[in-house]
């Protein structure tokens, strides 16, 4: 009726009573193509909106999968938090239709990128040895980049540092005296630091500026530079200065880019460099450590396999493990290497942890540690 109603109406205002035409009533027929009309745009604008309601609740059932799978992995039970993290994934869906996304790519294998959606560009520039940048991304928090290489980033930089440094210091059992190739990041002296035993380190870093640039923009890893009195950092060639120090340490590590013919750190992954100046500077029962590159199915074969042959050309105990590093995209390989036998006991490294290290780990326990030195079979064969 009110359909009827409607279009008597609108008829009215199409047709207007004339002289000629006020007396003649509006033919029943013309007012059913008319109905008919009205009918079928109201269908349409129904089927619209049911279409439109369909594909909202299809949005919000894949927010709230991501929101559970937020939930999950960073223990989110928050109903405020909730609202937050629904509302910053409105705007990523807002972005992500109306808005170009950003990029940092690095290729890490023949035909291979990893790719991470960034916000911003912080810094970028120049020291005088290499070129700097500080990327903010949308999943890793801010990451360090080097000559157009990926570092590391605030959300997964402790499972790296992790297990480059407490493995070492755990078996030898007590170490003193610690040397750092490189680690202008901080990260590996920090958990050096934590260890109870620990009297001295000695971080060699080439490149200030990368100290500089963490300190301004890595805030997350303050506490890396916080003065303690067991701490020297050293800003020169760690060659030159592991060859000329005085005395021997129990413990040295390499946290250093990986090695390739324009690399600043290339020196520090030789046959000579080991045999002449690490072997020489450890004690009868210290320990190497170094980081060794990407240690994937497809990766391993360039910097991972061949430090690990290098080394054992040297020592006579040389131990790989790995650990997977989400923003690489891939694990990573470490390996330790010593004159004395690498004894590694599940239980015994979870006692060593809980006894001589004053701060939880993040990453690490003794079986987690035990399980990284399991290498699969392509690892084995190279």
């Amino acid at each position: 009726m009110t359909n009827l109603f409607l279009v008597a109406s609108l008829l009215i205002l199409l047709f207007p009573p004339g002289p000629e035409n006020n007396e003649e009533p509006i033919p029943n027929d013309l007012l059913e193509e008319y109905l008919d009309i009205i009918n079928a745009h109201h269908a349409q604008n129904a089927q619209n909106q049911d279409d439109q309601e369909d594909e909202e609740e299809e949005k919000e059932d894949a927010d709230d999968i991501e929101l559970e799978r937020i939930k999950l992995s960073e223990k989110f039970f928050d109903e405020e938090i909730d609202r937050d993290i629904k509302r910053i994934l409105a705007e990523h869906r807002g972005e992500r239709e109306h808005k170009p996304m950003e990029w940092f790519e690095e290729e890490i294998d023949l035909e291979i990128k990893r790719c991470m959606a960034i916000d911003r560009v912080e810094f970028e520039g120049s020291s005088e040895i290499q070129r700097l940048s500080v990327i903010a991304t949308k999943r890793f928090g801010k990451a360090l980049v080097i000559d157009g290489l990926l570092q590391t980033t605030d959300l997964d930089e402790f499972i790296f540092h992790e297990s480059l440094v407490h493995p070492a210091l755990l078996i030898h059992n007590e170490p003193k005296n610690v040397f750092i190739l490189g680690g202008g990041r901080g990260f590996a002296a920090k958990e050096v630091l934590k260890h109870k035993s620990v009297e001295k380190v000695i971080q060699c870093e080439i490149d200030k500026e990368v100290v500089n640039l963490y300190r301004e923009h890595m805030t997350s890893n303050f506490e890396a530079f916080t003065k303690d009195e067991r701490i020297q950092y050293i800003f020169n060639d760690a060659k030159e200065e592991l060859s000329k120090y005085e005395g021997l340490v129990d413990v040295i590590i390499g946290d250093l880019c990986d090695p390739d013919a324009f690399s600043l750190s290339m020196n520090l992954y030789t046959k000579d460099f080991y045999e002449s100046v690490v072997k020489q500077k450890l004690k009868s029962d210290g320990i190497f450590v170094t980081q060794a590159g990407a240690a994937g199915i497809f990766t391993h074969k360039y910097v991972f396999a061949p430090i690990y042959y290098t080394l054992k050309q040297v020592f006579n105990h040389v131990v790989g493990y790995t650990a997977h590093i989400p923003s690489y995209g891939d694990c990573v390989g470490f390996i330790m290497a010593s004159m004395q036998p690498i004894n590694i006991d599940a239980e015994e490294l979870d006692n060593m942890i809980g006894e001589k290290i004053e701060e939880e780990l993040r990453y690490l326990d003794g079986h987690v540690i035990a399980a990284s030195t399991v290498l699969n079979k392509y690892l084995k064969i190279s």
